[in-house]
């Protein structure tokens, strides 16, 4: 059973420094400038020919992104369903109990230990769970009811049910705490909270009867006494106390919480049900609800909306706190409310700006007079009950999240922005310009770039190409939902100068009023008018008419059979969700989303047929193809060859004090006596070895074949470097400078020029938030075209309370298909990290392209929990290598993925290299943590042979290719047919896959002919690649 990571969410400000710095070794920046333009790095003599980049066949951008509940589930033993964001405690989960008999009953004793075993509470001995009730149903289901408690005494609002199938299946759901109880032993006597009791309802005015003279008519008095813990809202502590249920007189009935040290009743409520909301009739005499109000607004629609609102002393907030997902005992008001709706003012200021910081809206009446603030509320309300009433979503991301919307937003410019969008965390709205009018003012467009909210945390589809598209989509259909009186998108904000048709987009007509992809407000509805081009990230907002055409024919569809439209939009919107939430993934493209339709319609709507049959024929019209034999989809991407040559680890030691190269054999030698600052950083065969100086100077260590010894140059002499990294070819570096900057720049050697890469956090539409200070630790993809880093991040808030914390992004650096720089474009793995939670160190495994580990971390302001993850983040999947950790892992995979190596501890506590094996998905352990190397750290493992880094897919716009003679002695003459003027790369590869040469190749239109000369190689097979922007082909080679 897995120990999972427990927390306590701890916010606390000490002016400019932050606790979250301490959770990687403290960075020190200069005060000084560094240069303005970085010299050219020469590193001497070396052949350029060997240095000619190789093409992927996925030359697009590496996007890549996790929903944020697949970081916890690596804790479990059991798939958690649902996690409470603030405890990291599974609320609803499920798994095969191998360990229960099919035929007995699951007893007390044994629903109590498997329960806190799977939460991970084992190691905190106080805390344990008591069974209330425990009951079989006709089905021979044995249904579970269970009462957290801490010492043997019940904590109020941890409650679980536990479902035991007779077929080994185990489902959970509820709600635990860790909680440190501070008393145990009341100071408080029973009677004496009796009597504190009585005299509250005095002060109060509510009358008690003796319950002797209604005992015999309606039962009365005490109900029940118990000493429990209950939270205490006000304090933020968990509170020692009397919990009384009585009640007073037949027209009342009340809980009473009465803290057991103090005596102040901390909570009451009436539990009196009336058929209007006043539970007491009178109001001047009923005990105050606590903060949630009502009140009715006008829009920017000049429509009276009724709102909910928060009050908070003698203030009223824009914040609902009246839905079933808040949670009052976690939130800290008005400033942080779980769970809550909450709607703030961005002050015209721009989100990508240092003085962007949010404010209440409040009034002192509970009257609004601000129409923008009063829609953007209600947009956010009606979202929610959208997804919570129709497909049984709590909240955004599932799990009672708050809804955070920001009006009055500025874009970049600080001008009005004419657009609104979602960034992860919340939804922005601007006041429009040319285009828009405000546009909180539309429902559909805030339920559209809500619901990208929803997508992120469900299939978390990507934003470029067919996936971006489909992504786009879901947020047009669901906005459609939301706002459903018709089929138009953004038809309550569009200026008609700019969108003639009156609508920003139609799901019922894509083309909108227009002819041609030139009119923005123009959209495919078929997928013969599919744009190919690579705007708007491969036409995200441009394809997604496609799919959305899709839904409405498929309405269009069910309503043939004697069905209303609201009835068929009722069937196709459940269809569609349970496809985004249970059968695409993030690359998933047109023809998944048919493959999941299908599927779906089958199984929520198997007995009414015409369902799956009017799916199938929305999508014919369309023109995306249906699957007849069951396959499709998108294919995993293949993994690279291993490197042929032989291991080694190069590594400092603990107090990173030289350079030493391990062979796995022999001692460790010593190739470098400089002290280091940054982990050293390898090429694929191992020929150079990159690290900066304790001088902040920049080193590299080149293997001299004849010698075979490295030998030490100072590549840049200028102490202006922290960090340094080479990719795996040797063609690019990437650098991090002394000065605090949220800049990566890059060195291509072939070009002999530097690039500065802005870091930022992405949104869904082209906006960024400009909460990262700096990056420390990178790595390449194999390609060369990405980098993935961890940056520091702070974000403002109102309270002045600043929150820190470290995440996980790619950028792209640069286009191997153009030879240039890349376009800066930035992912991140996790849009939604959960508090006090960081991730950091990040490396690509060898082989697998989209295979990471990296470290995890949970801090309080005292101390800090560690774990060593894996992710595919193709699959999704995310799960520990190692687990319970004091430290940081900065991990490497061994050179047949195999194996991990990372900074751990030996026997005596000091520091050491230890390994770990891997499982055959590579994100999991297989086997105990052995000692490889003791005073040891930062170690990267690497093989010295040379190998091909790319992938293979067809070419289209090469008609015919010929090898002629083949088989050869020394040369050939490779003919190439090609329908466009064209750059080639053409790599000879050995048959292990190593790359013996590489040439670029200018074609011409029509036939082309190119001598080829391998008089160097001996006899043998080899394979002839030729690789350009579309892909790749392959031949072989035979020389005699």
């Amino acid at each position: 059973m897995k120990n999972r990571l427990l927390y306590f969410i701890l916010f606390i400000s000490f002016g400019s420094i932050a606790y979250s710095q301490s959770l990687k070794e403290k960075i020190v920046f200069f005060n000084y400038d560094v240069p303005k333009n970085l010299n050219k790095l020469n590193k001497g003599s070396f052949d350029r020919n060997l240095y000619s980049r190789q093409f992927q066949d996925n030359a697009t951008l590496n996007h890549f992104s996790l929903p944020a509940q697949k970081l916890n589930e690596f804790r479990y033993q059991f798939k958690s369903i649902d996690v409470d964001q603030e405890s990291g405690i599974p609320t609803q989960f499920e798994g095969i109990g191998h360990w229960i008999s099919r035929s007995a009953e699951v007893n007390n004793e044994a629903s109590c230990q498997m329960l806190k075993e799977y939460l991970g509470l084992t190691h905190i001995e106080y805390l344990g769970f008591n069974v209330l009730n425990s009951e079989k149903d006709e089905l021979n289901i044995q249904h579970v009811s269970l009462v957290q408690t801490a010492y043997g005494i019940p904590i109020h609002g941890a409650e679980y049910r536990m479902h035991f199938y007779p077929d080994q299946r185990v489902f959970g759901h509820g709600r635990a705490f860790n909680l440190a109880p501070g008393n145990r032993n009341p100071a408080l006597s029973e009677d004496d909270a009796v009597e504190i009791m009585n005299q509250y309802f005095i002060k109060n005015e509510i009358h008690q009867v003796n319950s002797k003279a209604i005992s015999n008519v309606l039962k009365g008095g005490i109900l029940k006494k118990e000493m429990c813990y209950k939270f205490n809202a006000k304090t933020a502590k968990w509170a020692l106390c009397y919990f009384i249920n009585v009640i007073p007189n037949p027209s009342q009935h009340w809980d009473l919480y009465i803290d057991a040290m103090t005596g102040k009743v901390i909570e009451s409520y009436s539990k009196i049900c009336n058929v209007m909301s006043d539970a007491c009739g009178d109001l001047a005499k009923c005990v105050s609800p606590m903060g949630a109000e009502v009140a009715n607004a006008t829009d920017l629609s000049n429509t009276t909306r009724t709102i909910n609102t928060w009050k908070e002393g003698n203030t009223y907030y824009m914040i609902d706190g009246s839905r079933a997902m808040f949670k009052l005992s976690a939130s800290s008001m008005p400033d942080d409310p779980n769970g809550g709706i909450m709607t703030v003012n961005g002050q015209n200021r721009s989100p990508s700006s240092s003085s962007f910081v949010l404010s209440h809206i409040s009034s002192s009446n509970n009257t609004w007079s601000d129409k923008t603030a009063v829609s953007a509320h209600f947009n956010s309300g009606k979202a929610y009950e959208y997804f919570l009433n129709t497909h049984s979503r709590n909240s955004i991301n599932g799990s009672g999240g708050t809804i955070l919307s920001i009006i009055n937003v500025a874009d970049d410019n600080g001008k009005s922005m004419d657009n609104a969008f979602w960034n992860g965390e919340a939804m922005f709205y601007g006041n429009g310009a040319q285009a828009f009018t405000p546009l909180a003012k539309a429902l559909d467009v805030g339920g559209h770039e809500m619901s990208h909210g929803v997508i992120q945390n469900t299939a978390n589809l990507m934003y470029q190409g067919e996936s971006g598209a489909l992504n786009e989509s879901f947020a047009d259909i669901f906005g459609a939902m939301i706002d459903r009186d018709d089929w138009k998108m953004g038809e309550d904000v569009v200026v008609k100068s700019f969108f003639p048709s009156g609508a920003l987009r139609d799901l019922s007509n894509p083309n909108n009023g227009g002819t041609s992809i030139n009119q923005p407000y123009w959209q495919p509805k078929h997928v013969n008018e599919k744009y190919k081009g690579t705007q708007d990230n491969g036409g995200v907002h441009i394809n997604s008419g496609i799919p959305n055409f899709a839904f409405y024919l498929f309405v269009q569809e069910l309503r043939k059979n004697n069905r209303s439209e609201e009835d068929a939009k009722k069937i196709a919107e459940k269809v569609f969700f349970h496809t985004l939430k249970n059968y695409l993934t993030r690359s998933s493209q047109f023809v998944d989303l048919r493959i999941g339709v299908e599927k779906c319609a089958t199984d929520l709507f198997g007995n009414v047929p015409d369902v799956l049959a009017s799916a199938k024929t929305a999508f014919d019209q369309v023109g995306i193809p249906g699957t007849p034999n069951g396959g499709g989809g998108t294919q995993p991407k293949k993994d690279l060859s291993i490197n042929p040559g032989k291991e080694f680890l190069v590594c400092t030691d603990a107090n990173k004090d030289g350079v030493y190269l391990y062979d796995f054999v022999n001692t460790p030698t010593q190739i470098s006596s400089t002290s280091i600052i940054s982990k050293p950083s390898v090429t694929d065969d191992g020929s150079e070895i990159y690290f900066v100086a304790k001088t902040n100077k920049l080193h590299m260590l080149t293997f001299n074949k004849s010698t075979g010894k490295y030998v030490e140059s100072i590549l840049d002499n200028t102490a202006v470097y922290r960090n340094a990294i080479i990719s795996k070819d040797g063609t690019l570096l990437a650098a991090l400078l002394t000065k605090e900057e949220n800049i990566i720049h890059v060195y291509d050697f072939l070009s002999d020029e530097w690039k500065d890469f802005t870091l930022y956090n992405p949104t869904s539409t082209s906006s960024t938030t400009s909460d990262v200070r700096y990056a420390d630790f990178m790595d390449f993809d194999h390609s060369g075209q990405n980098i993935i880093y961890d940056a520091f991040n702070v974000i403002k808030r109102a309270n002045g309370n600043d929150y820190e914390y470290w995440d996980i992004g790619s950028i792209n650096v640069f286009n191997l298909p153009l030879d240039k720089f890349g376009t800066g474009q930035v992912d991140k793995l996790f849009t939604d990290l959960p508090e006090n939670t960081s991730i950091g160190n990040p490396v690509y495994s060898k082989n697998s392209l989209d295979v990471i580990a990296f470290d995890y971390i949970e801090s309080d302001l005292f101390s800090s929990t560690y774990a060593l993850l894996g992710a595919n983040i193709e699959k999704g999947d995310v799960d520990a290598i190692a687990e319970d950790r004091s430290q940081l892992a900065y991990p490497s995979f061994s050179v047949k993925d195999n194996q991990v190596a990372f900074d751990s501890e030996d026997n005596q506590g000091d520091q050491s290299i230890n390994t770990k094996g891997l499982a055959a998905s590579k994100i999991v352990s297989s086997g105990s943590e052995k000692i490889l190397l003791t005073g040891a750290k930062w170690g990267t493992w690497f093989a010295n042979g040379k190998r091909n880094l790319i992938r293979t897919a067809d070419i289209k716009s090469l008609n015919e290719m010929s090898i002629y003679p083949n088989p050869f002695d020394h040369e050939f003459t490779l003919g190439i047919n090609s329908t466009k003027a064209q750059w080639i790369h053409v790599n000879i590869l050995s048959q292990m896959g190593q790359l013996i040469d590489s040439k670029k190749i200018q074609l011409k239109e029509g036939l082309n002919e190119e001598r080829l000369d391998l008089s160097r190689c001996i006899q043998g097979i080899y394979h002839l690649q030729i690789v350009n922007a579309e892909g790749s082909v392959s031949a072989k080679l035979l020389k005699q």
